[in-house]
């Protein structure tokens, strides 16, 4: 129902657009086309990370849009690979600040996972060693963190 984005800036506007009958479609819209706009890497990528970055971190699914979650990571993903420095201060940035515990650790998941792909031989696709990162930060985890994130094995009986 709404115009797809095409600048960083439209999505931008249709993510802090006001709450009215069109709200959550431009949310759709400008999660969907986000991570391709990024990926395209316009000429105002660097001038617009930092605001997106801090968008996307706190944006909430208010619509129980389809694949929010994961549009919103692909989004954030996209932003840590393509302006990895920018967005890496951005997250820190946001760590300082009275954020919960859950966001603290989306924003540290967003700079190890943009690491990783940004670490990885271009050759192979992804690391060989994905696994062992997971597996081995996963042993200094609480078992709390680690249900949460579904990395202990009673998390994944329940799948």
């Amino acid at each position: 129902r709404v115009a797809l984005p095409r600048t960083l800036q439209d999505c931008f506007a249709y993510l802090v657009a006001p709450d009215d009958n069109l709200a959550g479609d431009k949310q759709q819209a400008a999660l969907t086309e986000l991570a391709r706009l990024v990926e395209s890497k316009p000429f105002d990528l660097i001038d617009m990370t930092s605001t997106l970055v801090r968008v996307l971190l706190h944006l909430e699914d208010k619509f129980g849009s389809s694949m929010f979650a994961d549009k919103k990571w692909e989004c954030l993903l996209a932003f840590g690979i393509y302006a990895p420095l920018d967005t890496c201060v951005q997250l820190v940035e946001e760590m300082k600040g009275g954020i919960s515990l859950g966001t603290r650790v989306e924003a540290l998941s967003i700079i190890a996972a943009s690491a990783e792909r940004l670490s990885a031989s271009p050759n192979l696709g992804q690391s060989p060693h994905t696994k062992n990162i997971t597996a081995a930060s996963a042993g200094t985890m609480s078992t709390r963190l680690k249900i949460a994130l579904g990395l202990h094995e009673d998390s994944n009986r329940n799948k």
